[in-house]
């Protein structure tokens, strides 16, 4: 990848850019399936792929509860 791994972006340190993803995204989806290979890195820009199994959330929702098998 030009700007490096996927770690420098999701644990920012020093001379490491943040993604800010809460920034950008104005709407609230649970993704289910995040994985690596998933998140596509472009330059600086961030993407997210595979919504197969994706359910969108209300705004006025606060909290989720998510159980883990």
């Amino acid at each position: 990848m030009p700007n490096g791994s996927l770690d420098k972006c999701v644990f920012p340190g020093e001379g490491n850019t943040s993604l800010s993803w809460e920034e950008i995204c104005d709407v609230q989806i649970l993704h289910f399936d995040i994985k690596p290979h998933i998140i596509l890195l472009d330059e600086n820009t961030t993407k997210i792929s595979d919504f197969g199994l994706a359910k969108l959330c209300l705004t006025n929702i606060n909290a989720v509860t998510l159980t883990a098998a």
